[in-house]
């Protein structure tokens, strides 16, 4: 299985949401070839989070993430920008070391996870 160097970080508002990513690419081509993306979200505390798993119809489905609220929409959109910006400079460095994110501030480290 492959091994996937994943980060974390907690983002507070009026709720407090967990997101967790990662990613052991490139690896030069489709999953096949060993890359992997993991994206985590976890409620923390207050967070009105659902997800809906969307069953495969011709394809490999999908997920669905609802989450109701102001603060919930300002810390998802700030999880997901934060999450792009680590995935990013995973796949530049790829050999990342630290638990640093792309700005240079600390982040937790979440380990290394075997995904499918």
């Amino acid at each position: 299985m492959p091994k996937v160097q994943t980060y974390s970080r907690t983002i507070t508002n009026a709720n407090i949401l967990k997101v967790t990513v990662g990613t052991n690419g490139p690896c030069g081509g489709d999953s096949g070839h060993g890359g992997r993306v993991v994206f985590r979200l976890e409620d923390e505390a207050s967070t009105d989070i659902r997800v809906r798993v969307i069953e495969p119809n011709g394809g490999n489905g999908g997920v669905e993430i609802i989450l109701g609220g102001d603060a919930e929409a300002e810390t998802f959109i700030e999880a997901l920008e934060w999450a792009a910006k680590v995935l990013r400079a995973q796949q530049k460095l790829n050999d990342t070391m630290y638990a640093i994110d792309p700005n240079g501030n600390e982040v937790e480290d979440g380990g290394v996870v075997e995904v499918d």
